[in-house]
């Protein structure tokens, strides 16, 4: 095995990292020095948050693996990646609560739909949870969070994972305050 020095570091500005830095490894297999991007590591070690302002389609590179969090007053719309069973995840949370528009996620296409379940937390008097689950068949596609009954509220929370063509698994919690109602619809 090698040992390599390097010689002209710098300090890392702060501690932060850019996704187009790179690395240098030495790969023991055929015994080469080669560089990986930082995007590519943490599309695979899961880290980083991605802070969302406008509507976005979510890809791989960009998101998977990664925390994403709403954080707009006016609402926003992302569009998860066509569902193929890469197992990449993708959590999404509410920073700030959406007071006009809404928090949408949806799928890609008309086949895809999500599979699991949301618990609700009624915030404004009763803390009654509700379950809103997504069975083979029902065909839901898109969430929508308005803000109030339908989620959308400071400390959201949902996981979606692609586990195979066409299908998402869903977990996860949300609020609502006033008669609380499913997020969930056919509207892809």
């Amino acid at each position: 095995m090698s040992t390599y020095i390097i010689n002209s570091e710098t300090e890392l500005a702060g501690g932060s990292v850019a996704d187009a830095d790179e690395l240098v490894i030495y790969d023991a297999d055929v015994k080469i020095t080669k560089k990986v991007q930082m995007d590519s590591i943490r599309q695979y070690c899961g880290s980083g948050v991605v802070v969302v302002t406008a509507s976005d389609a979510l890809t791989a590179a960009e998101h998977a693996n990664r925390t994403i969090v709403f954080s707009v007053l006016t609402g926003a719309t992302l569009t998860l990646p066509a569902a193929t069973g890469t197992g990449d995840t993708y959590k999404i949370g509410v920073a700030l609560t959406v007071t006009s528009n809404d928090y949408v996620v949806q799928v890609a296409n008309a086949t895809d739909e999500f599979l699991g379940t949301l618990l609700q937390t009624d915030t404004d008097t009763t803390d009654t949870l509700a379950s809103y689950p997504c069975l083979d068949g029902d065909g839901f596609d898109t969430i929508t969070m308005n803000g109030t009954t339908k989620g959308g509220l400071l400390g959201d929370s949902i996981v979606l994972t692609d586990i195979a063509a066409g299908m998402w698994q869903i977990s996860g919690h949300i609020n609502g305050n006033g008669t609380v109602a499913t997020p969930f619809s056919a509207a892809v």
